[in-house]
């Protein structure tokens, strides 16, 4: 890689790169670059980019940038993305060279609710697996932290609780105060999908 312009090349950099906080970015460079024994690349605030095509066509105008700018030998175009560095992001959406265009549902979920994260993160915990933000919300049924039965409770207790409140069982008012809410919340947790106090079906 040759420089041209040290100027040119350092103003490149800086107006596509971002100032970090807590935002979920990439720094991107190229597979090209590296191989020759250099790292140009930028910080990209993913909210800056309506979906995963828009960022796409960014990287691709900053390659073509920096082409212009930096050779690399030979005049070999950049093209192979290289993520060197992310933040803010589930390592599942993304790989070293590959990202997963899902992502961007899951950034507009935690915009609309930023307790959507914990869910997003018990979800895994329950399942093992990940799904769309719309699929998760249809699937959790409750959250047990803030479920308003008393904090003292256990988790078993308020699932048995919200199962009544919530008209899934029936019990007489007299039948009430004998009636083992933990024993029951716990054989209906089993049949679900738990963890950190949030279910899913």
């Amino acid at each position: 890689m040759k420089i041209l312009n040290e100027l040119d090349y350092r103003q490149l950099i800086k107006e596509y790169s971002v100032p970090l906080s807590d935002q979920p970015a990439i720094f991107v460079a190229d597979y090209a670059s590296y191989n020759e024994g250099h790292i140009s690349g930028a910080w990209f605030d993913l909210d800056d980019f309506a979906d995963y095509e828009d960022f796409m066509n960014s990287i691709k105008e900053f390659f073509l940038k920096l082409d212009k700018v930096a050779p690399l030998d030979f005049f070999i175009p950049r093209e192979e993305m290289m993520f060197q560095d992310w933040q803010s992001i589930p390592d599942h959406f993304i790989g070293e060279s590959s990202l997963d265009p899902e992502l961007w549902e899951y950034l507009d979920a935690l915009r609309k609710d930023d307790g959507f994260e914990d869910i997003y993160e018990a979800f895994i915990g329950a399942t093992g697996q990940h799904a769309p933000p719309a699929e998760i919300l249809n699937r959790l049924m409750v959250n047990l932290n803030s479920f308003d039965n008393g904090s003292h409770l256990s988790p078993e207790e308020k699932y048995g609780y919200f199962m009544k409140e919530s008209g899934c069982i029936e019990i007489p008012p007299s039948c009430e105060p004998y009636f083992d809410f933990e024993m029951y919340g716990a054989e209906m947790l089993a049949v679900t999908s738990y963890c950190n106090g949030f279910v899913f079906n």
